[in-house]
């Protein structure tokens, strides 16, 4: 597991869950499985691209996507943000 991901999706607020299956999805920079066009619907164009579960609780209306974000490190409302990205963060 990359360590790096995991505390930049913590560090934006994102569920474990998204954020363990974001992890599965891309074993690096070359080898990455793009998100599908549910999670692309549901992320709709913010960056964050949730697990299938979480998904499935806003298509359903149990929440908003931005519901789903908690203890953000940034100083920016989501979906903006601060945070510095680095190209190739796994290795």
């Amino acid at each position: 597991m990359c360590q790096k991901w995991k505390q930049l999706g913590k560090r934006a607020g994102y569920p474990e869950c998204c954020i363990e299956a974001f992890i599965k999805r891309n074993i690096d920079d070359e080898n990455w499985i793009p998100p599908n066009r549910v999670q692309k619907r549901v992320g709709n164009g913010t960056g964050f691209i949730p697990c299938s579960y979480c998904c499935w609780k806003v298509l359903t209306k149990q929440c908003k996507l931005e519901d789903l974000i908690n203890n953000r490190k940034s100083r920016k409302q989501f979906p903006m943000d601060d945070f510095v990205y680095y190209g190739k963060m796994c290795k």
